[in-house]
């Protein structure tokens, strides 16, 4: 995801303005490099996703993630599983999700709402 998809997300959830700007000082102008025998080649700059391994980044995914499952949770009729009194039309599992299809015009209604995210998500 951008980094200023990540930043107006969080924004949108009422995070505080302190909280976003230290969290984008640290993905702002971050790069990467590789080091091979103690010799560094290049440096690349990262401007999408989240650090590998920072503790935050499982939030920040499942954060991101959400109004695109609640998109698809909203307008999709989903399948009844076990007692459930709502059908359910989408269960995520970490970058896992599963997406139940009823009929051949929810294909078509996943198809627009993910090119509704890749257009909002695409990088400038």
């Amino acid at each position: 995801m951008p980094h200023e998809y990540l930043f107006q997300t969080l924004h949108e959830y009422g995070i505080g303005d302190t909280f976003i700007t230290g969290i984008s000082r640290v993905y702002t102008d971050a790069t990467s490099s590789v080091q091979i025998n103690g010799h560094h080649y290049g440096s690349t700059p990262i401007r999408c996703d989240v650090r590998q391994g920072c503790p935050m980044s499982v939030a920040f995914y499942a954060l991101c993630l959400y109004p695109f499952l609640r998109l698809l949770e909203r307008n999709l009729p989903g399948i009844r599983v076990g007692r459930r009194s709502r059908p359910t039309s989408v269960v995520a599992y970490a970058d896992n999700v599963t997406i139940f299809v009823t009929s051949a015009a929810d294909f078509t209604f996943i198809e627009e709402a993910s090119l509704l995210f890749e257009l909002h998500l695409a990088p400038d």
